[in-house]
């Protein structure tokens, strides 16, 4: 675990990411060992006192670093807030339960990445509470998968990500759906999404395209793409909005609504 933590710090400090970290440990209590920083070298004496002991607060350790990452936006206001969660995956003392922490992420706009050890990757419910608020969940089979998955830049920091939108948890049966998912995959090609630089770049809306890209006389791709919007312009899908690039015609993003009763609906 120490050797994890370590690591992880020597990424963030070898990459341009403007990062702060905090920690905090949990065992049958939760106890906060520093607050989040940017200074990263604060943070390594600290991770030579974590020990594997006790009963496991799981749920509570994460709604306490809810309440602390909220604590620090009130100066850094525009920051992106992520927790990332080593654990076993089990909670034996926890008062928060994990659908109740599973809103309370949501409503603060707080991704959970989770990397499950040993037996608690069996425990549906810290994967769902993950992925519930936009995040990860891994269960490595080793320690030196689970250091595999730290270095990944997906891990390292949210803009290098896609963002998600999971449906909304208004109540515990909402909650339900994200437990019958599995934990994410990672290997050597199965790596989670990294977000494509062109995806970042300005979109329209179809009318706007339609306006902007004229046609030509050829027979080539440029002109069948046009036709294609112009088709699509005219017909608008309740459950499909297409967004062409401001550059690029051959790039479309798609927003689809996701079929009722799943996390995409």
């Amino acid at each position: 675990m120490k050797e994890m933590c370590q690591l992880f710090l020597n990424r963030l400090e070898a990459l341009p990411f403007h990062t702060s970290v905090g920690l905090i440990l949990f065992g049958s209590t939760v106890k906060e060992i520093c607050k989040p920083t940017p200074v990263l070298e604060h943070l390594r004496d600290e991770f030579d006192s974590i020990e594997l002991n006790g009963d496991t607060s799981l749920f509570d350790a994460i709604h306490i670093a809810t309440a602390t990452l909220q604590e620090y936006c009130k100066d850094h206001p525009k920051i992106r807030k992520r927790i990332l969660c080593i654990t076993d995956g089990l909670d034996t003392s926890s008062e928060v339960t994990p659908w109740i922490l599973a809103s309370v992420l949501q409503s603060h706009q707080i991704v959970l990445d989770s990397i499950i050890l040993d037996k608690g990757a069996d425990n549906p419910d810290l994967t769902a509470v993950s992925k519930s608020s936009g995040g990860f969940a891994f269960a490595p089979e080793t320690v030196r998968d689970a250091i595999k998955i730290l270095e990944l830049d997906t891990m390292l920091s949210l803009f290098e990500r896609p963002e998600l939108k999971p449906q909304k948890i208004e109540e515990q049966s909402d909650f339900s759906v994200f437990r019958n998912l599995q934990p994410d995959k990672c290997a050597s090609n199965n790596l989670p999404l990294k977000i494509n630089p062109i995806h970042s770049k300005k979109s329209m809306t179809l009318s706007a395209a339609v306006e902007r890209f004229v046609p030509d006389n050829s027979l080539g791709r440029r002109s069948y793409l046009l036709i294609q919007l112009k088709q699509l312009s005219g017909s608008n899908h309740p459950k499909f909005d297409i967004f062409p690039s401001y550059d690029d015609l051959g790039f479309w993003k798609i927003i689809m609504e996701g079929p009722e009763g799943t996390p995409y609906e």
